[in-house]
């Protein structure tokens, strides 16, 4: 399968063969997992993002425009921006070690647990004595 097999085969699926973007996923799909984990470092992310950018494939049916780049290039700058999108997100969440959690877990004592529960409470009463439209802003964020 060359270059343009990609193409013929994403048209095909267009037209409403399924097995045009199963070729397709044939054709791309370990080259697209190795290009996905050098922005991601794990692979099993990166198999997750390369499920995502056939399916975006799927989802749009976009025609292709050969006037600008080969459709390979279309392709991987699909998986580049879901790729990225990954990376934000697993910095944006918080992950704790299985390890350190239990470590945590096993230091925590019932002291520190009934602090925490009258710091909750207390911050919600000092929530309630807001005004309401205050008060829902800071329970919204």
């Amino acid at each position: 399968m060359g270059e343009d097999n990609g193409i013929g085969c994403y048209r095909r699926f267009l037209a409403g063969d399924k097995e045009g973007l199963e070729e397709l996923v044939a054709l791309y799909q370990r080259a697209l997992i190795a290009f996905i984990d050098g922005y991601v470092r794990d692979k099993a992310l990166a198999e997750d993002v390369e499920i995502d950018v056939f399916f975006e494939l799927y989802k749009r049916k976009k025609p292709f425009d050969e006037r600008g780049a080969s459709f390979k290039t279309y392709l991987f700058t699909i998986a580049r921006n879901k790729a990225l999108n990954a990376v934000k997100q697993r910095s944006r969440r918080r992950e704790c070690p299985l390890k350190a959690a239990e470590a945590r877990g096993a230091k925590e004592d019932a002291e520190s647990a009934l602090l925490g529960k009258e710091r909750a409470a207390s911050v919600h009463s000092a929530l309630e004595k807001l005004p309401e439209e205050y008060r829902e802003t800071l329970y919204l964020k």
